[in-house]
């Protein structure tokens, strides 16, 4: 059977606006990532379209595109991405944030490095890694330092 067309649908679906589908389909993909080690044709999935997951979810997070109500399931893909493939996401997020124009234009490149470090520094502590989506977030969106950050933050 061939993942890569199911994997690179639910690669697509964390995109949507609705909150329920992207919840499913960030809890497949943090699934697939979690069991994938020990099976080679999964494996081989994570390797050939790992950087896109990243790209998609760094998108997701900090594009200003999708609504923030979806950020909770972006940290749970992080999370098993540094788990399992902490290497691998360390060089996919670094080539994308190099890429010019990559993400908010309110995120100087320095506090896009800020950011990928502090996410890929936590590998087990998914409030944390909640906490810096949700930060990244509001940065890319200039919204880092309003009132409405300091409530959302007090709701953390």
């Amino acid at each position: 059977m061939d993942l890569f067309p199911v994997f690179a649908c639910a690669v697509a679906t964390i995109a949507l606006p609705e909150r329920s589908t992207v919840k499913a389909a960030a809890s497949f993909l943090a699934e697939f990532i979690l069991h994938s080690r020990p099976i080679p044709a999964l494996m081989t999935v994570i390797n050939r379209s790992g950087e896109l997951l990243v790209e998609q979810v760094l998108r997701v997070i900090a594009g200003g595109e999708s609504p923030r109500s979806v950020l909770d399931p972006m940290a749970d893909i992080l999370l098993a991405l540094t788990k399992k493939y902490f290497n691998e996401t360390c060089h996919w997020a670094t080539v994308l944030i190099r890429m010019p124009g990559f993400l908010s234009s309110r995120l100087t490149f320095e506090k896009k490095e800020h950011y990928l470090r502090l996410l890929l520094k936590e590998r087990t502590n998914k409030r944390r890694i909640k906490e810096i989506v949700s930060e990244l977030s509001l940065a890319s969106r200039g919204l880092l330092g309003t009132e409405y950050a300091a409530q959302t933050f007090n709701g953390i």
